[in-house]
């Protein structure tokens, strides 16, 4: 039961730190909570997501958030939360997923020389 109550007092942390833009801390955190394996199964929707969000800000692990939307989106149907906030949550994250799959790499642009 205290490693229950530790669990989420750590993942209310994660969320003050995500609001501080402390993204790295807050992965850190989130790491930490899923290592602990008694995080609610009604919650872990909020987890997955936030580290998703943080993965979408660190450059070197855009590439991460995909998969941690997915566990997001999974999560969503063991949540308690009314059925039509449950949709408008799942199309919130199918819209970043959708936007994630449309970002390419940054284009090398080709110089044309146009001198005879």
């Amino acid at each position: 039961e205290s490693c229950k109550l530790l669990a989420i007092l750590v993942a209310n942390r994660s969320a003050c730190l995500y609001d501080l833009k402390e993204f790295q801390e807050t992965l850190n955190d989130i790491n930490y909570v899923t290592r602990l394996n008694v995080y609610p199964e009604h919650l872990k929707h909020k987890l997955y997501y936030r580290e998703a969000k943080c993965y979408n800000y660190i450059d070197t692990k855009k590439h991460l958030a995909a998969s941690s939307y997915k566990l997001a989106l999974d999560y969503l149907d063991l949540s308690t939360l009314d059925k039509s906030l449950i949709q408008k949550k799942k199309l919130e994250i199918k819209n970043a997923i959708e936007a994630l799959e449309n970002v390419k790499p940054k284009e090398q642009k080709l110089i044309i020389n146009t001198y005879p």
